[in-house]
């Protein structure tokens, strides 16, 4: 995975653990779920070849291959008002209807967001707001051609291909000491750019996600 991820959350525990219990209270989530994914756009562009255009229906497959997960690192402030939040989402979308030039089009060793947010205690509820990069892998064959997947981080096919935002709302319920059980929906907007064999394509995204995450907190 890129190295970015596990930097940023490693400095956001970094500040927690500097900070007086009294100024913050970290929270540790780890989440599984699913996501739905709105008809969006897709356009493929090959050098020399027409643009492929079309309506994009996209599944997530959870548990197939690599399975869809977010981690998350919250910075509360003492009365548990309002917070600061890390994460990593990993994404993944399947092509369920691809056109006849497309023989394979997935991102599923991630369509993943780099995230950080702001997040306010309402009532019963937790609300958060916030944005970051986005991070994918795609897996693609376009006319016949497979793109090089040696290029980005490690070699491996790892690229910042564009950006997120998101709004959620969570529930939890609280387990046994610091442990609690979270619901959570959140939706998310991206765009991205990502390599294909002599070209690029643009994929947007509009996605509703369902997450059930065991965490550790006040």
């Amino acid at each position: 995975m890129p190295v970015t991820r596990p930097s940023v959350l490693l400095a956001a525990a970094a500040v927690a653990t500097t900070a007086s219990p009294v100024q913050a209270q970290v929270v540790l989530e780890a989440a599984l779920g699913t996501a739905f994914n709105s008809p969006t756009p897709l356009v493929v562009h090959q050098a020399g070849e027409a643009d492929i255009e079309t309506t994009a229906h996209y599944s997530t497959r959870p548990f197939t291959g690599s399975p869809y997960y977010q981690i998350q690192l919250g910075i509360w402030n003492h009365d548990r008002s309002s917070g600061w939040i890390a994460g990593w989402l990993h994404h993944k979308l399947y092509l369920e209807d691809p056109p006849p030039e497309i023989q394979k089009f997935q991102v599923t060793y991630g369509y993943n967001t780099l995230y950080g947010g702001r997040a306010w205690q309402q009532e019963h509820f937790i609300l958060a707001l916030g944005g970051g990069i986005l991070i994918a892998n795609p897996l693609t064959e376009i006319r016949g051609k497979s793109q090089d997947r040696r290029r980005g981080f490690f070699d491996a096919g790892w690229y910042i291909a564009g950006g997120t935002i998101y709004g959620s709302i969570q529930h939890r319920l609280r387990l046994a000491g610091p442990a609690f059980l979270g619901l959570e929906a959140k939706v998310t907007t991206s765009m991205a750019w990502i390599s294909v064999a002599d070209g690029n394509a643009r994929v947007p995204n509009l996605a509703l996600h369902l997450q059930a995450s065991l965490g550790i907190g006040p």
